[in-house]
């Protein structure tokens, strides 16, 4: 009976717990694979985490590498006011500027004629001889001679006339020859050189016996007669005055002549003189043009050029002019043409030979 209840006692309590162990192995199974599991996650969870740090550094580091190469930040001019002006104008200078298109002047290889408006700058120059001048009674070069006053009135006379009647084409001539028209044309464009408000320009109309090269030491002038048959341009004949110590300014063009025209007249007679002459006044823009003719009573030089000017300079020579030469040469230009004055000069005799007619 003992060995009975013992087996009861043990069978008893085991009968119930043999499908518990059944089903808590399955059970406690499970929960170990799930924590293998979860300890399995959690092993594995840093190794993300410690690839994704990298990845997080390195997109920090290409941030900070592009944002000094933005070219818009660079280019950027900043406000005037937050830099002082040299500064700013260093500033501007170190931009790199766009390459710019050759000057007019030079297209092909080929020097270009200069423009309208910087022709006067382009004109060649000559050199200004103070002996020479002295030498040729110059007397408004150096101003040392008194008589340089008296070209200074003439030229203020002139010039209030010119700008009351609205002209600037002055004939500088003489009854005969001898007279002095050339040394009285050069000091009157010297004295007008010095007006810094008025350019002026001197042509030798002369062409039969030119001299205003002479007097004034141009040693290889142009011709007038190739400018105003338009086989040269204005720039080939006009010339200024170079640098020099006597203040005679660059706003005075001198057209010599090296030439002779010994058909002077009929030259200027042609309709394309005067086309010549408008073209270059309108290009230089001169305010004066003074025009150094021939002897009224020796050749009809001067009669054939009446369109071309405004007015008439006469110079008498002391001594040498007749009364009546000065009237006959008024009869020849006639009322119609105006008569600016007649000048005395006395400075050349009959011993001149400025003329060989």
């Amino acid at each position: 009976m003992m060995n009975n209840k013992r087996w009861i006692k043990r069978s008893t309590p085991m009968s119930p717990m043999a499908p518990l162990k059944k089903r808590v192995k399955p059970a406690a199974t499970a929960k170990a694979e799930e924590t293998t599991v979860e300890r399995s996650q959690n092993r594995q969870a840093p190794a993300p985490t410690a690839k994704a740090k990298p990845t997080q550094k390195v997109t920090k580091v290409v941030i900070k590498k592009a944002r000094p190469t933005a070219p818009a930040r660079m280019d950027t001019p900043k406000p005037k006011s937050t830099m002082p002006e040299p500064q700013a104008q260093a500033a501007l200078d170190a931009v790199p500027q766009e390459p710019q298109e050759l000057s007019p002047m030079i297209q092909d290889g080929l020097v270009a004629r200069p423009e309208a408006d910087n022709l006067w700058d382009y004109l060649d120059t000559f050199t200004v001889n103070e002996r020479h001048l002295e030498s040729n009674r110059i007397v408004t070069a150096t101003r040392r001679d008194p008589c340089h006053a008296a070209f200074d009135v003439l030229r203020t006379k002139i010039l209030q006339t010119l700008r009351d009647n609205g002209w600037s084409r002055v004939a500088i001539t003489s009854p005969t020859a001898n007279c002095g028209k050339t040394f009285m044309s050069v000091n009157l464009a010297l004295s007008f050189s010095r007006q810094l408000n008025c350019r002026t320009m001197l042509l030798d109309f002369d062409m039969r016996h030119p001299s205003v090269a002479k007097v004034l030491g141009i040693s290889e002038p142009g011709s007038m007669g190739e400018l105003l048959r338009n086989e040269a341009e204005a720039e080939d004949v006009l010339l200024r005055p170079g640098r020099n110590d006597l203040k005679i300014g660059a706003n005075l063009a001198v057209g010599a002549n090296g030439r002779r025209e010994d058909y002077a007249s009929e030259l200027l007679q042609q309709p394309m003189t005067s086309d010549i002459l408008d073209d270059l006044e309108e290009e230089l823009e001169p305010d004066v043009m003074l025009f150094d003719m021939p002897p009224v009573l020796v050749n009809d030089d001067v009669l054939a050029a009446r369109p071309l000017y405004d007015a008439v300079l006469l110079v008498v020579g002391g001594g040498i002019t007749k009364p009546q030469e000065v009237r006959l040469v008024e009869q020849r230009l006639g009322t119609e043409t105006p008569l600016l004055g007649i000048v005395l000069n006395r400075s050349e005799g009959v011993s001149s030979k400025v003329y060989s007619y």
